[in-house]
């Protein structure tokens, strides 16, 4: 069985990705992006692999959140040579999300599911649900809250980078949150659906929840990593103009889904 969390960025990914990769049954990656572009051909997906690995290097967060940048490059390494060997040895025997799940069984061994995290995932919804044998999950936030931290990120540590494209502004970062919202609404019934809020201030229940979806025990989960000090933080940071450009995009969406004006 395989995991996929995916949402907008800034929307509590991260923080969900933490909670399952400190559980006992579950192997979570971090943004290693194996299960994008599974609908390739075995060769494109065995480039993509080969690609990502490459550039990521020890950037690949898993079960060792303690560990070096060294150890992770490692671990890496071994995915992309066990995904590589498997492909060649069994090319057209079996798909590329069993390949990917054989592979990170055999770096996670014990465990009962693996998965990865990857905001990108929301873009290929359709192909990422398509196995029922995958558990998608999905994790929203108040538009503004995204908004605020996308843009302390976009001027900080995110600063020159290409894939953040044009999201730079307060209205073109509310309009990509109502693509994603968009995305996750035709999807619903295919998808676990979490309330960053909810999870925040909710977290023994969200969790019995989503370890029911899961099929795991849910004291696994270790609730005490969750906080609250980032919930409303756009009325410190985000201008009036600002907030006026959320607004005028995303108010409709924010009031449907019961956010406060």
């Amino acid at each position: 069985m395989s995991l996929i969390i995916t949402g907008h960025p800034r929307s509590g990914t991260t923080m969900l990705q933490e909670l399952c990769a400190h559980h006992p049954e579950i192997a979570l990656t971090n943004e290693f992006r194996a299960y994008h572009k599974l609908w390739h051909d075995d060769l494109g997906r065995s480039w993509h692999i080969i690609a990502y690995w490459h550039a990521v290097g020890g950037e690949w967060s898993f079960h060792g959140w303690g560990e070096t940048r060294m150890a992770r490059h490692f671990r890496n390494l071994r995915f992309t040579a066990r995904y590589l060997a498997g492909w060649h040895r069994r090319r057209g025997i079996i798909d590329g999300t069993r390949r990917v799940d054989e592979t990170l069984h055999a770096l996670f061994p014990g465990v009962r599911i693996v998965g990865d995290k990857w905001p990108g995932y929301m873009g290929v919804l359709p192909a990422t649900i398509r196995r029922s044998d995958r558990k998608p999950v999905v994790i929203y936030r108040d538009c503004r809250d995204v908004v605020a931290s996308f843009l302390k990120k976009v001027h900080g540590s995110w600063s020159g980078r290409a894939w953040i494209g044009d999201l730079d502004t307060a209205a073109a970062i509310a309009r990509s949150w109502v693509e994603h919202m968009q995305l996750m609404e035709a999807h619903a019934t295919e998808l676990h659906v979490m309330r960053y809020e909810e999870l925040v201030y909710s977290p023994q229940e969200m969790l019995v929840r989503f370890a029911d979806f899961l099929g795991v025990d849910c004291a696994g989960f270790p609730a005490d990593i969750i906080h609250d000090i980032s919930v409303g933080r756009y009325r410190e940071t985000l201008t009036a103009e600002q907030l006026q450009s959320v607004q005028a995009v995303a108010g409709e969406t924010l009031r449907r889904y019961g956010y406060p004006p």
